[in-house]
Formats: C-alpha cells, sequence, structure tokens
C-alpha cells in the first residue's frame, strides 16, 4: 500500500465501505491494518474523539475522584475489548481512554 492510498483509508475515502467496522468509522477512522497508524493519524484521531466527548458529555466529571472514575470506567471497557473485540474495537476504546485521561489533565472536572 502506497502512502498516497494509506491516506485514503484513513480518511474515509475508500471503495470496500464493508469492510470497515462502524467503530473506526465513528472514529473517523477507516484503516484496515490500524497498527500502521502515523503519529499524525493519531493524534488527529484522539483530536476528534475529544470533540465528540466535549459534545456527547459536556459536564465530563464533578471533581477528582468522579473524573478517576470516568476513567477506570473507561480502561475496564478497553480490557473487555481485549479479551474480546477485534483490534479496531480495542483502538476505539483506547481512544476513550485516551481523551478521558486527557480531560483530567487538562482540568476539565473543576469546571
Amino acid at each position: 500500500m502506497d502512502e498516497d492510498e494509506e491516506w485514503r483509508l484513513f480518511t474515509g475515502k475508500v471503495m470496500d465501505e464493508d469492510k470497515v467496522s462502524p467503530q473506526l468509522r465513528s472514529a473517523g477512522c477507516v484503516l484496515p491494518a490500524p497498527e500502521t497508524l502515523t503519529w499524525e493519524q493519531t493524534i488527529s484521531l484522539v483530536s476528534k474523539r475529544l470533540g465528540e466527548a466535549r459534545e456527547k458529555h459536556p459536564s465530563y466529571a464533578h471533581g477528582a475522584y468522579d473524573a478517576y472514575h470516568v476513567i477506570v470506567d473507561e480502561v475496564l471497557e478497553l480490557r473487555h475489548a481485549v479479551g474480546h473485540e477485534p483490534r479496531d474495537r480495542q483502538i476505539s476504546e483506547a481512544l476513550d481512554v485516551i481523551v478521558t485521561a486527557l480531560r483530567f489533565v487538562m482540568g476539565e472536572h473543576l469546571k
């Protein structure tokens, strides 16, 4: 796969949509081999997921302990995905862990 083809797949411009999982499609990533994501692609996914999370859950948590529990819940979902779900679902859950941790670091639970 050349770089142009990989980018087309990443941006969702693919011909074979039936091979794309709903999790990756909703994360904005359409790449059959997620382990090949570049740093830039990964950061783009995290940024997109952060925006979606803020839209879906404007009030992230109420205090540090509540935020901690939100992060733990996401980690448990990731643990389940690792044991029972395909790789794209695992990546989707990992993105949720990253985003909830970033929201903690950015102090969104203090608002």
